[in-house]
């Protein structure tokens, strides 16, 4: 019985050990991704990744918490969230009472300025995104009915 157990708990430590570094690669791999938006929007801002422009890269790297990745994850590798989801709600207004805080507190810190335009960039991204479909939706229409007429 007490090999059972011992063994139990050497699979719960392994699976656990295991988790763990599956997300902390995971994270990291997100954080280098977001890094490179940052990079190519100081050298060729876009609607989008403008955002991110004025952030020093340090500071944008140590902003950067478990919201902000799940955000990514949710937003640019799962596409679970659009421009009305409720996660993305709720994080934002997680952000805005960050901000709230900052403001009582000391003012808006670089890092707080950094989720923020992070948040921002994300909300951009979906907006454009939809309007895109939108008008990708809107012009197979307008195509059918030229085919049709034919």
């Amino acid at each position: 019985m007490e090999n059972l157990d011992l063994e139990k708990n050497f699979l719960d430590k392994s699976i656990k050990n295991t988790s763990e570094t599956i997300h902390n690669e995971e994270t990291a791999e997100i954080i280098e991704a977001i890094i490179k938006i940052k990079r190519s929007a100081d050298v060729s801002p876009d609607q989008i990744n403008i955002h991110l422009q004025n952030i020093p890269e340090p500071i944008l790297r140590s902003a950067l918490e478990d919201d902000d990745i799940k955000a990514y994850k949710k937003v640019f590798i799962t596409g679970e969230w659009n421009e009305n989801s409720e996660g993305l709600k709720n994080y934002e207004k997680k952000i805005v009472n960050w901000e709230k805080l900052a403001k009582q507190d000391s003012g808006i810190s670089p890092k707080i300025n950094a989720r923020r335009q992070f948040s921002t960039m994300i909300r951009h991204y979906l907006i454009d995104k939809m309007v895109t479909e939108k008008l990708r939706l809107r012009e197979e229409k307008k195509q059918q009915g030229v085919n049709t007429s034919n």
